[in-house]
């Protein structure tokens, strides 16, 4: 078995000496076992888009899983099975904390359980692919404020900073959303295929596997946004609407957050769709 594993140095919680301890335990689980650094963004999306490979684990945060994810998705070979797993280096982590991945990497790296695997849920937009959700309004603004040399020295303040600043000082837009045979005029949106938020967070306490599960706010007012994010970090869920649908259009907007990075999309209209992986998600013991 082919196995890469795709390694972000400058993730938000990387250590070489914790890296190399992953390492072994995965020299004792796997054979041919290729080391890539990442050296430039989209670099992860290229090598698994490129190499030739079986088995692919990265080692970095969600920023890195979504490159990974994008190129596998759009590899010519789409029917060749590929194994994934992700040992987490990253500041939040989302997405081991939705599959129970163990957020310690030597946990993760140990429990990694070859012989059990899944295809997983994903969203798509404007040509991008997304295994946690897509932020709109107030989340895109948060996370395109983020200061990335405050959040490598400070890791997840940086995003409340961020936030801070985005609730406080952005006049946010009206935008529509045509789900369901419905308009719907908006003005915060989060579309999930992970009812876990910004870390250990949740959702909905009745998030649908499965299924694009979209949360909006159809007001303007700041009262009503400062409540859903202080719900949310209450861990009591999203408590404005909410709805399911396998796909939905978007329309007069085109920033958004994918994952957790900021994403600039090429229309203000696009569709979102829920789709298989054509990989398989390694489970953790």
């Amino acid at each position: 078995m082919k196995t890469i594993v795709i390694a972000n140095p400058v993730s938000g919680s990387f250590n070489k000496e914790k890296f190399e301890k992953c390492l072994k335990i995965l020299n004792k689980k796997l054979t041919n076992i290729n080391v890539i650094f990442t050296e430039y963004a989209s670099h992860a999306e290229k090598i698994s888009n490129e190499e030739d490979y079986d088995l692919i684990i990265t080692a970095g945060g969600d920023g890195l899983i979504n490159e990974v994810i994008n190129g596998i998705e759009s590899r010519v070979d789409k029917n060749k099975p590929i194994l994934f797993y992700n040992l987490p280096f990253g500041t939040s982590n989302v997405f081991c904390r939705e599959y129970n991945i163990p957020v310690k990497p030597e946990f993760a790296a140990e429990r990694m359980r070859i012989t059990e695997f899944d295809s997983i849920p994903l969203g798509f937009i404007g040509g991008r692919y997304f295994a946690l959700m897509l932020g709109l309004g107030f989340d895109a603004t948060a996370v395109k404020l983020v200061d990335l040399d405050f959040k490598k020295k400070y890791g997840k303040l940086a995003y409340i900073k961020s936030g801070l600043h985005s609730f406080l000082f952005t006049k946010f837009t009206p935008f529509n959303v045509y789900v369901k045979g419905k308009k719907i005029n908006t003005y915060h949106m989060i579309v999930a295929v992970s009812n876990r938020y910004a870390g250990n967070f949740i959702l909905s306490k009745a998030f649908k596997k499965n299924r694009l599960n979209i949360f909006y706010l159809d007001s303007e007012s700041k009262l009503k946004l400062l409540n859903n994010i202080t719900s949310v970090s209450l861990f009591r869920g999203f408590k404005g609407k909410k709805t399911t649908c396998d796909i939905l259009k978007v329309s007069d907007i085109d920033e958004c957050q994918l994952d957790g990075d900021f994403f600039k999309l090429n229309s203000k209209n696009n569709f979102v769709r829920l789709k298989k992986s054509s990989f398989y998600l390694i489970k953790s013991l």
